[in-house]
């Protein structure tokens, strides 16, 4: 769908289906809108983009499927093979969060799974990426979405509103994904702003 609004979102979220939800909502609402899963992609995309706003979920996860397919264009085949062939991309993410004692006894499949680890670590929450966003792009306007936010996560919302201000908001994913009528309020306030 072309955009009406001339309005550039860009939405991140790691479940699938909620994502295209939200995409197809935007751009219903006459959004330019952008979608990925990925927190790295994101920010590549922030950057070419140049979004007027973001919807990013606050619980951001690296995907079973990316961390499956790290380890199988990057581990060794002796590696893979031993562990983690014929296995689905959930059973790969299990194996790499809790590794059985006999896979790390290798030290070789040891290392391989420690930089896999490191790489999904690396991932960054919903939070940071927002916090990330929010300081490269100064007129950006986020959005953080939850379905039930834990008091860790409270403060750390707290924390980024202190800090941005009326470019910060949070919001329940019932209401982003259930009602257009965000997205078209989304589109008026950013119209206003312009």
């Amino acid at each position: 769908m072309v955009s009406n609004t001339g309005l550039r979102l860009l939405v991140v979220h790691d479940h699938r289906d909620t994502l295209e939800m939200l995409h197809y909502n935007a751009e219903t609402a006459g959004f330019n809108c952008r979608a990925t899963w990925d927190a790295q992609q994101a920010k590549r995309t922030a950057t070419r983009f140049k979004p007027h706003a973001a919807i990013i979920d606050a619980n951001l996860q690296m995907q079973d499927a990316t961390v499956a397919s790290t380890l199988r264009t990057t581990a060794s085949r002796p590696f893979r093979q031993t562990w983690f062939d014929g296995k689905t991309d959930a059973e790969v993410r299990t194996l790499v969060a809790n590794p059985p004692k006999e896979l790390l006894e290798n030290p070789e499949h040891a290392k391989q799974l420690q930089a896999l680890a490191q790489r999904m670590r690396q991932q960054p929450s919903g939070f940071e990426l927002a916090e990330q966003l929010l300081q490269q792009h100064s007129t950006l306007h986020v959005t953080i979405i939850s379905g039930a936010l834990k008091k860790s996560e409270q403060a750390r919302f707290r924390q980024l509103k202190l800090k941005h201000g009326k470019r910060v908001h949070m919001n329940s994913a019932y209401n982003v994904l259930g009602k257009n009528e965000f997205f078209q309020r989304l589109a008026r306030k950013l119209a206003e702003r312009r």
